[in-house]
């Protein structure tokens, strides 16, 4: 099973990087075309490619702000387990006595 999650995660790794960069060649190499006007389709393929990158942008962000977060909360849960584990009465040394 971690196997197969393995792989798809590099495959949708890698059609994400393919998308991006496929759509960003496209648009460097067909940006100085001659146009036919109006119903021009590599205009029209342009548009669709720069969409395309828009919408790659901004899940990539949202992506990274998620991971940002998830490890700043496991790195201060983890700072609060060790100050809670470090603080016990053994480790202070106090004397339980009535």
């Amino acid at each position: 099973m971690e196997v197969k999650k393995r792989i798809l995660i590099i495959l949708l790794t890698m059609s994400f990087i393919f998308g991006m960069l496929f759509s960003v060649m496209y648009i460097a190499i067909e940006s100085h075309h001659d146009c036919i006007g109006e119903d021009c389709p590599i205009c029209q393929y342009i548009i669709v490619c720069e969409n395309i990158l828009k919408k790659l942008s901004t899940a990539l962000a949202v992506i990274s702000i998620s991971i940002t977060f998830f490890f700043a909360s496991k790195i201060s849960i983890i700072k609060n387990l060790k100050l809670i584990l470090i603080q016990t009465l053994v480790s202070l040394k106090v004397k339980l006595s009535n």
